[in-house]
């Protein structure tokens, strides 16, 4: 839907970092998740752990991932897609499911010790961060929620579940779901959902739908800004400076025009959480933008889908594309940052890979070409020199 040479835009330069390194891929995967029936799936999210280890979400399971012996762990009990993951203090992980449940997990043991579904159950959920206090906020079809996820929170018993007209399940009230945040305009079908959330100072949280991008204030429980309307955004991550990344995707609606360039299709956006200024686009993407997420030094990565397929590394001092991480046959559902720098992204069809991109001194490549074109023309000279001895 886009027109032009995506070569003469800003930012489209297909070229290698300036500065003194650039990424190349370290290791490949097979990421394929299972569900209950025979097919596998892909791969939805990514989380770094403090360790170095990543775990990946997809079809009806979690895998834990070393670096140098592949899977590890499979974590299983969803019983739909798990869509979303976020890693919790004390080795914990948290995980959310189309099935309407948030799953706490021990990674010690990689047994499950918490279990949360809203009473009236029913709910898809799309997104889970870590607050403080023992807390995560959910994002789900209807709204946000935040729950109590500490070590003491009471679990109630589910076998005091009940069935109303036989149609859904209505469960006890759970003390763990401490209130929820629904969208402030008038209800409209899918107008709630919750797509993406991430934490940011000063008790607020940025979440975005299929139709808007809003920062909440959680202690006053009301919408500071709405910052964009009419826009299905993937994907939002906190900068180490406090301002905000959005990447959006394409949501036509009745003002659609198929002529005109929509900015938001390929657009990641950085925000002021304060005011809600917009500091920068960044421009590039031809595909939908699926997940962005900070890299050290003031970097910044982010992941497309079709007709992208690849990944994009950003310079935020000056909104630069730095280089093109190509490698991915399909979609390019997730990524994000170890600590130590390296780059771990993952696909999202049956066939799905998982790739671990690393940095590369550009000097020590250049050195390293230079030796290969001096041997190869080494090599080429001496057949030339033996014929005339």
């Amino acid at each position: 839907r886009r027109r032009g040479d995506p070569s003469t835009r800003p930012g489209m330069q297909d070229g290698p970092s300036s500065a003194g390194a650039s990424y190349a891929c370290e290791a490949t995967y097979d990421g394929s998740h299972s569900t209950h029936v025979a097919n596998a799936d892909g791969i939805y999210s990514v989380v770094a752990l403090p360790g170095g280890r990543v775990v990946t979400a997809g079809g009806y399971e979690l895998k834990v991932w070393d670096r140098t012996e592949g899977c590890v762990a499979t974590l299983s009990g969803h019983e739909m897609d798990a869509n979303c993951l976020a890693a919790l203090p004390g080795n914990r992980l948290a995980s959310g499911s189309e099935d309407g449940t948030v799953k706490v997990w021990a990674l010690d043991s990689c047994l499950c010790v918490q279990t949360l579904l809203d009473h009236w159950g029913g709910k898809r959920v799309f997104c889970v961060a870590a607050l403080p206090e023992g807390r995560v906020i959910v994002g789900t079809d209807d709204g946000l929620e935040i729950w109590d996820v500490s070590d003491d929170a009471f679990e109630p018993d589910s076998s005091d579940d009940e069935s109303v007209d036989g149609r859904r399940t209505v469960r006890p009230f759970d003390p763990r779901l401490l209130y929820t945040l629904p969208d402030p305009r008038p209800p409209y079908p899918g107008g709630d959902q919750v797509n993406c959330v991430a934490v940011l100072p000063r008790g607020r949280v940025a979440a975005g739908g299929d139709e808007n991008l809003l920062v909440w204030d959680l202690a006053e429980r009301r919408v500071l800004h709405t910052l964009m309307e009419n826009v299905f955004v993937n994907c939002v991550a906190v900068l180490p400076n406090g301002c905000f990344v959005s990447g959006a995707g394409i949501q036509p609606n009745e003002n659609w025009d198929e002529d005109e360039e929509n900015h938001y299709a390929t657009h990641l956006k950085v925000w002021h959480p304060d005011d809600g200024r917009r500091l920068q686009s960044l421009d590039g993407h031809l595909g939908g933008v699926q997940s962005v997420a900070p890299l050290p030094d003031g970097r910044l990565v982010s992941a497309a889908s079709f007709p992208d397929n690849h990944l994009r590394v950003w310079d935020l001092a000056d909104g630069r594309c730095l280089q093109i991480l190509r490698g991915h046959a399909n979609c390019v559902s997730c990524a994000t940052a170890l600590p130590n720098g390296r780059i771990v992204s993952a696909d999202q069809y049956a066939t799905s890979t998982l790739k671990v991109w690393a940095e590369r001194d550009r000097e020590i490549e250049t050195q390293v070409a230079r030796e290969v074109a001096r041997q190869r023309a080494v090599d080429d000279v001496v057949p030339e020199i033996a014929k005339f001895i």
